[in-house]
C-alpha cells in the first residue's frame, strides 16, 4: 500500500494504492484480483469503503473514521489455476502519540 496509516482521521475519503508485484516461473501469472476489503468496526452509514471489487483495481477509498483498522484482500491465480491470497492492513489511529 502506498499508505498503511491514514491521519487524521477526519471522515473524508482517501484514496489509497495497492502496489501489486506477481509472478510464476512455471506457467504464468493469469489475474490479480481484488477480493475484499473489510473494516474491525461497523460501517458508519455514510459508505466508508469504495473500490471494484472482483477486478484488478490497484486505487481504491476508506474513510478515514478514528480507530480503524481496513484489511484489503487481493487474490492472485497463476495459468494452471493455483491461487494464493495475500492481505494487507491500513490503520486510522484514534490520536497520533
Amino acid at each position: 500500500m502506498d499508505q498503511t496509516t491514514i491521519w487524521p482521521g477526519d471522515h473524508k475519503m482517501v484514496t489509497v494504492n495497492a502496489e501489486l508485484n506477481s509472478s510464476d516461473a512455471v506457467s504464468g501469472v493469469e489475474s490479480v484480483v481484488l477480493t475484499s476489503i473489510t473494516c474491525d468496526q461497523p460501517d458508519s452509514g455514510l459508505g466508508d469503503i469504495q473500490a471494484d471489487f472482483g477486478t484488478s483495481a490497484t486505487s481504491f477509498s476508506l474513510r478515514a473514521e478514528k480507530s480503524r483498522i481496513y484489511t484489503i484482500t487481493y487474490t492472485a491465480t497463476d495459468k494452471a489455476g493455483n491461487k494464493t491470497v495475500v492481505s494487507a492492513t491500513v490503520t486510522v489511529p484514534h490520536d497520533q502519540s
